[in-house]
């Protein structure tokens, strides 16, 4: 945690043992289906896949192992 800084960081929040960010792009995934399901975000395969929009980009952070 950064000086003065109360936030949790990423590793606080989203690391897992093995390092990876799939816990990352699970609740990323999850929220982005959420606002599919309140009719906020748009999903349809072939035309529009606002979720891919969200979790794609999710799949390329870095995530530190959290020990």
């Amino acid at each position: 945690m950064a000086t003065g800084d109360p936030r949790p960081s990423l590793q606080e929040r989203y690391g897992n043992s093995a390092g990876t960010n799939a816990d990352y792009v699970a609740k990323v995934q999850a929220a982005a289906q959420a606002l599919v399901a309140q009719r906020l975000l748009i999903e349809q395969p072939g035309i529009v896949q606002d979720v891919e929009v969200y979790t794609t980009p999710a799949m390329s952070v870095t995530i530190p192992a959290n020990p």
